[in-house]
């Protein structure tokens, strides 16, 4: 009969003979097969495995050292009671115990380690780690190759051929030597790694930027730093920069001290330009430039200005390098100016006229100071030369071309100025009799400078001559009108063209009027003006109303409309419309509470019958600025007897008469 292998059972052994196999397997492991293993050093083997990985677990190598100086404590404390011969063998063997004890931790870590973790699994996971290792080395090591043949010709990378095979046998040494090492060791070295990234950041920067680009970066720093008003970031990138040797801090300051000026601050910045400025020696050039011309522009109080000027003009055409032709140019145009101004006038005027043939913006003052000599030679030739300098300028400007970057064009304005075009249309008036060119040259310095003083100032006598001498029919005529208006909306010339007009020529005012509206040109006084023209002077109520109430159009914040729309609509017969007259006077008063407005109020209130909301207005009118008004004497007599109030009412009649 054959046992049924499920049913079979091994002998039962009992806990002693464990125990014994237990002790003759550790003895075996450790003593490589010499059997002399006892009950006792059995048990304490385990006991030293189970306490070796409490350690190696829990980190509790604390315990051991504290036993063992116990232990000591104990032994010194036993050896003051015993025999002097008798304590070296006492230490001796303490010595013994404790060396004892610490192999067998040792050991029985070991065991315990090999005990828990199966030899098959470390060898197969160190197998494994091994694999992905090498082969993450040899998938990185291949896009390298890859990448480098897309990148370099074949003869590149022959050449530099020992650059990859350094930088492969570092990456193969590397990956070697991080495998013989422990996995945990290795990353405490993560925290030393991330603190040597700012040192190693800051060495690879020192590397890469020069001395150049950090004076580069610190001079955009310094820049922003002025631009935003930041004092202490400007001094810490001035004190950077004479860290580097930096030697042209003035070109700072100057900027600095030239936005100052552009803020308005003219002290502040006046200051800090005499300090790389000085009167007394010779400085930065361009701040020299500045203060002279701040001088000669700006401060025409300081004490002897023009002498300062030469001073400074000279300091910067000593101190102005080669490359710096223009402030040695402008240097010698304040000279001449200087030279103008103590009389010299041939000297300085041949200085200016050397000057032009290399600054041709020279030519417009050139131009204005021949004109006030009356030179007509003079003035003829340089007019010629403004008028062609201009032609130029607005014909690169037309045709969106940089301008001319030739020697003589070096140190051209970039626009034309308020003053270029007014000294412009000078030239244009010498060249043609006709000012018609000058208008239009005029016409578009406006536009470019919109409310420009010299330009309008010169523009408005040229439009009164045409104005006063073309009829109203002109084909330019709108033209003018819409220029003269945009200038001056209440001017006098216009209104009086306007007024001829409406007398004469009503339909075509009125066009005329329509077109200045459209072009946002209209201004209401003419309206106004038109419709006292109406009234005042052909008596035409339709017309004078409309009139009217188109200014009120267009300016609902006009309180005199308002005023003139009530009383046509309240007090002429023709355009009498109670309801929107009194409407109108009301609207009168909210925006301009004089003694008009009351008036007309007043003249409508006596028609309502109102008379005590009348009798307040009148009082109020003639208490104002109108005490000897008749027509509010006379309506409010007539609002006083309506009241009852007859003695009165006979007192303001009188003062109606005049007696």
């Amino acid at each position: 009969m054959i046992a049924d292998p499920k049913r079979s059972r091994k002998p039962k052994r009992s806990l002693r003979t464990r125990w014994l196999d237990f002790c003759e397997d550790t003895d075996h492991y450790l003593n490589k097969g010499k059997r002399h293993t006892t009950h006792a050093q059995g048990f304490a083997l385990l006991f030293s495995a189970i306490f070796r990985w409490l350690r190696f677990k829990l980190g509790l190598d604390w315990i051991r050292t504290w036993w063992l100086k116990r232990l000591s404590d104990r032994a010194l404390r036993k050896a003051q009671n015993v025999e002097t011969k008798g304590l070296a063998k006492f230490i001796e063997k303490l010595e013994a115990t404790a060396t004892t004890i610490g192999y067998s931790v040792k050991s029985g870590s070991a065991w315990l380690y090999k005990l828990v973790v199966p030899e098959k699994l470390i060898k197969s996971t160190e197998r494994t780690v091994a694999t992905a290792s090498s082969s993450v080395s040899k998938t990185v090591y291949e896009l390298i190759v890859r990448i480098t043949e897309r990148l370099f010709p074949k003869w590149l990378r022959q050449r530099f051929n020992f650059v990859g095979k350094a930088f492969s046998t570092c990456y193969f040494f590397f990956t070697a030597w991080t495998k013989s090492r422990d996995p945990m060791k290795l990353a405490w070295s993560l925290p030393a790694a991330l603190l040597a990234v700012p040192l190693m950041t800051a060495i690879v920067l020192s590397l890469i930027y020069n001395r150049a680009d950090k004076i580069q970066h610190y001079q955009q720093a310094l820049a922003d730093a002025i631009d935003s008003r930041d004092e202490p970031t400007e001094q810490l990138c001035v004190s950077k920069l004479t860290q580097l040797g930096y030697q042209n801090l003035d070109r700072s300051e100057y900027y600095a001290a030239y936005m100052l000026g552009e803020e308005g601050n003219w002290d502040e910045a006046v200051e800090r330009m005499r300090g790389i400025a000085p009167n007394e020696t010779a400085g930065y050039a361009p701040a020299h430039i500045w203060i002279a011309r701040y001088l000669m522009y700006e401060d025409d109080d300081a004490e002897n200005r023009w002498q300062q000027i030469e001073t400074h003009a000279k300091h910067a055409q000593s101190s102005a390098t080669g490359r710096q032709s223009d402030l040695k140019n402008e240097a010698k145009r304040m000279l001449a100016q200087c030279e103008l101004n103590k009389g010299n006038t041939e000297e300085a005027m041949g200085e200016l006229e050397i000057l032009s043939n290399t600054r041709r913006d020279l030519y417009f003052e050139l131009l204005e100071r021949y004109m006030m000599l009356r030179d007509r030679e003079k003035i003829r030739s340089f007019a010629g030369r403004v008028d062609a300098f201009c032609n130029q300028r607005i014909r690169e400007a037309r045709d969106d071309k940089p301008a001319s970057s030739s020697d003589d064009l070096d140190e051209d304005p970039p626009v034309l100025t308020a003053m270029h075009y007014a000294t412009w249309s000078k030239a244009a008036r010498v060249l043609e009799k006709d000012p018609q060119r000058a208008i239009d040259i005029l016409s578009d310095g406006l536009v470019a400078h919109p409310g420009a003083e010299p330009i309008e100032s010169q523009l408005q006598p040229l439009l009164y001559s045409k104005i006063a001498s073309a009829p109203l029919d002109a084909p330019e005529m709108l033209e003018w009108l819409s220029k003269i208006f945009q200038i001056d909306p209440n001017d006098s010339i216009g209104m009086e063209k306007i007024g001829r007009g409406v007398i004469e020529q009503d339909q075509l005012v009125r066009e005329i009027l329509n077109h200045l509206e459209e072009k946002n040109l209209l201004p209401p006084k003419v309206c106004m003006h038109a419709g006292d023209v109406a009234w005042g002077v052909s008596h035409d109520a339709p017309k004078a109303i409309e009139y009217y109430e188109w200014a009120a159009k267009l300016s609902p914040d006009l309180g005199s409309a308002w005023n003139n729309v009530a009383w046509m609509r309240g007090c002429v017969d023709e355009t009498r419309d109670l309801t929107i007259a009194l409407d109108a006077a009301n609207r009168a008063i909210e925006l301009d509470q004089n003694a008009a407005c009351y008036e007309t109020r007043g003249q409508i209130l006596v028609q309502l019958k109102r008379w005590e909301d009348a009798v307040r207005d009148f009082q109020l009118a003639l208490n104002g600025a109108l005490p000897d008004s008749r027509p509010a004497h006379r309506s409010l007599a007539e609002a006083l007897e309506a009241l009852g109030q007859d003695a009165a009412a006979e007192a303001h009649r009188r003062l109606a008469e005049g007696t």
